[in-house]
């Protein structure tokens, strides 16, 4: 009887220890994954500079004088992702402007518009969509099948309408760009440059001051549902007022900037980032510094009273020489313009 009760109490002792060690271990192993999580995020970031990437390239321009500010491998060809879909913006905004087409202007859905790749809006055949809808689709949530609805509505087809953004590309000097789509899917034909899509950038600022506070959007409501964006640096930056973000396999995580202190507007495009927030934290920093470089330094002359003013931080690692501004870019060549087929299109706003 003794023995039994001995049994009965040592089961008893068993269970309470492994109802006290299962959660400990339970803890422990939760806190060890926690902690692996937080070494694996340090780790991308800490070998994940940016400048490593093969995609790699970024410019910062002074919007108003056109000064370059910085730029690394402005001028080598990237593949523009998302950032297409500015040209897109363009010739929208250009049509606007001269009332071929209004913010109500009703757009049909085709079957190639439909079954696009992400990142889309998950139109139908058929559907309906209003150009007012389109331009937030595009800016926020970089709709690829409103993309491609646009071109077909517009231009009878997306072949046509990427031939209209070459001719429109080559009037705003963007020499070093082809486009062969309205959505930046990736076409190893379709090429662009840091410095051709901050022109770009320029252009629809001062081309369409009237249209360009869409490119500050985070979010628009579409059929009910709120529908958010991704671009991180207009809510991180508090100069930051505009433009796009853009992505695919091949290109790597691109970002085209725009920002206002005040005194001093930039314009900042960053290509090649191996994540988006990578590639948000170098286009940060980029621009900080070129507002920094640009805000007058107020000093007190040695051996005098006299407070003196210079345009630039003499100790900025951005600093070019005016000469060097000048010609950086001016040895770019234009390319020989493409043969244009012979292919019939559906009506046409042009």
């Amino acid at each position: 009887m003794l023995g039994k009760k001995i049994n009965i109490t040592l089961s008893i002792l068993i269970l309470l220890l492994i109802c006290l060690t299962v959660p400990a271990h339970a803890a422990n192993k939760a806190k060890k994954k926690k902690i692996n999580r937080i070494e694996a995020v340090k780790k991308v970031d800490s070998c994940c500079d940016i400048r490593r990437s093969r995609q790699y390239a970024a410019i910062v321009m002074n919007a108003k004088t056109g000064e370059i500010l910085h730029q690394n491998n402005a001028s080598s060809h990237r593949y523009p992702a998302s950032l297409t879909k500015m040209m897109t913006l363009y010739l929208v905004f250009e049509q606007l402007q001269k009332r071929k087409i209004t913010f109500d202007t009703k757009l049909r859905v085709s079957a190639k518009a439909a079954s696009a790749p992400p990142s889309k809006l998950g139109l139908k055949k058929g559907d309906i969509i209003t150009v007012r809808e389109a331009i937030m689709a595009l800016i926020v949530k970089s709709a690829n099948d409103v993309a491609i609805t646009i071109a077909e509505n517009l231009a009878g087809s997306e072949w046509n309408f990427a031939r209209h953004m070459n001719i429109k590309a080559r009037n705003l000097h963007m020499y070093r760009t082809a486009f062969k789509n309205a959505s930046g899917l990736h076409n190893p034909k379709q090429v662009s440059t840091a410095y051709d899509l901050a022109l770009l950038s320029l252009a629809l600022r001062r081309d369409f001051p009237e249209f360009y506070q869409f490119f500050a959007k985070t979010e628009f409501r579409f059929k009910g549902v709120v529908i958010k964006g991704h671009n991180r640096v207009l809510e991180r930056y508090t100069y930051a007022d505009g433009l796009k973000t853009g992505f695919v396999n091949a290109s790597g995580f691109n970002l085209a900037t725009s920002t206002d202190d005040g005194n001093h507007r930039l314009v900042a495009v960053v290509l090649g980032g191996q994540t988006a927030r990578v590639r948000d934290d170098h286009m940060i920093s980029l621009l900080e510094k070129s507002h920094m470089q640009l805000r007058p330094i107020t000093y007190v002359a040695k051996n005098s009273n006299k407070i003196m003013t210079s345009k630039k931080d003499i100790h900025s690692p951005f600093t070019l020489l005016d000469k060097e501004i000048n010609t950086v870019f001016s040895s770019i060549p234009q390319p020989n313009a493409e043969a244009v087929k012979n292919k019939t299109h559906k009506r046409s706003v042009w």
